[in-house]
């Protein structure tokens, strides 16, 4: 985006500057800011800055992937198909990152265009079994989110 290589560091190692704490980190729990799974497929996450440091928490593994991917399209990133041709990086002199306080958590366990990494960078998670059709009941479940449907 800049062009400006940032330092990655072990948590507790010395650091100047703006900080990203990326994960479930003791900084972000410290912050109050530990996130549990409790929804859909855990594919939650949460964006905050606090001062000049920005958190970036999640459910799962895969939910923080979804988070700094938010982070980076809140940057100006977009992917509109996968390859070179469909991802538009801006071309920005300085980087600056809004105030932040964003949750996200998907309504449905279930959101499958594919398992690359433009799938990944949109918040498409892989299906749970086959194709999908096999796993229309695990996605809907009766019962759960409309009567009709028992």
């Amino acid at each position: 985006m800049s062009g400006a290589l940032l330092s990655v560091r072990k948590e507790g190692e010395p650091t100047a500057g703006n900080r990203v704490f990326i994960g479930r980190t003791h900084s972000a729990a410290e912050a109050g800011l530990s996130m549990e799974p409790v929804r859909a497929a855990q594919a939650g996450f949460t964006l905050r800055t606090i001062g000049p440091d920005i958190y970036v928490t999640a459910e799962a593994p895969l939910a923080t992937i979804y988070g700094v991917c938010e982070l980076l399209a809140k940057l100006g990133m977009r992917w509109y198909l996968p390859g070179p041709l469909g991802t538009v990086t801006p071309n920005l002199k300085t980087i600056v990152v809004p105030e932040l306080d964003l949750t996200q958590r998907p309504s449905l366990p279930m959101r499958w265009v594919g398992t690359d990494e433009w799938s990944y960078r949109n918040k498409c998670n892989h299906s749970r079994a086959g194709s999908g059709a096999e796993s229309w009941g695990f996605t809907i479940r009766p019962g759960v989110y409309h009567a009709d449907y028992t």
